[in-house]
């Protein structure tokens, strides 16, 4: 009798015990965290926990976020996100934090905050990759260290050589792994149509103009070996007129460009 009795408590605990696990968030949840993960600034990331609210203060990370469906977990947006055509109505109606080159760390922090007086480590800025910006990783990383649990990734998201390593990362962050493998075995199969098309054909000169501001004809703004959409004119077969300008946003004369 006493054994029965026991074997029955013991399953009343064990039934009691799988109920907290599956109601309370954090407890029982994917055995991947805590996870780490290094960003393309080379920075070993760590997250607690899954990510639920996201900040994409990079652009080309706003677009991934949409592509993979996760616009719902967005709590805010970079102010030019809100601007640009492209962008889904969804996003346009969030909340802004300033501009991509000069973020609101204060504002961030206190969206992170919500309505509580702690930040739970559920929320993920996704910023640019370098180092020597103040809208890189590691610069948002050193403005938000007042306020903690706020976990920053950068990515650029711009270069084909590292775009399916970036949203596979990206993927895994937000847990839409299915979602980032559709996406990039569409995205494969283009490139290497587009690597078919132009393997051993002449170059053709190209002149890109970027952000004109009405600078005039002696400063126009091209990009330089080191942007990203050097890489892209590369890759699609072209030769970019500015291949030996070093730098990343170089301004150029129009009589140099038709030269």
């Amino acid at each position: 009798m006493l054994s029965k009795t026991l074997c029955i408590c013991f399953a009343a605990i064990m039934c009691i015990t799988a109920f907290i696990m599956t109601s309370v968030p954090g407890l029982g949840d994917d055995a991947r965290y805590p996870m780490t993960i290094t960003d393309s600034a080379g920075r070993t990331v760590s997250i607690a926990m899954p990510i639920e609210r996201i900040i994409p203060v990079n652009t080309n990370a706003a677009e991934v976020v949409t592509m993979l469906d996760a616009v719902d977990k967005v709590v805010a947006v970079d102010a030019d996100e809100q601007k640009k055509s492209e962008m889904p109505k969804e996003l346009k109606k969030k909340q802004t934090i300033g501009k991509w080159s000069d973020p609101d760390y204060e504002m961030i922090g206190e969206i992170a905050k919500g309505s509580g007086d702690t930040i739970v480590p559920d929320i993920l800025v996704i910023t640019y990759p370098e180092a020597d910006k103040i809208y890189g990783a590691a610069s948002m990383e050193k403005g938000l260290s007042s306020f903690k649990n706020i976990t920053v990734v950068g990515f650029k998201l711009s270069r084909p050589e590292n775009m399916s390593e970036e949203i596979t990362k990206i993927g895994i962050l937000l847990g839409k792994e299915k979602e980032a493998a559709n996406y990039l075995e569409w995205y494969e199969g283009h490139k290497s149509e587009i690597e078919n098309a132009v393997t051993g054909k002449a170059r053709p000169k190209v002149y890109v103009e970027v952000y004109n501001t009405g600078s005039g004809l002696g400063a126009l703004p091209s990009v330089g070996k080191s942007s990203a959409l050097f890489n892209q004119i590369n890759f699609a077969g072209g030769h970019n007129i500015c291949n030996d300008v070093k730098d990343m946003s170089p301004k150029v004369d129009w009589e140099w460009v038709t030269t």
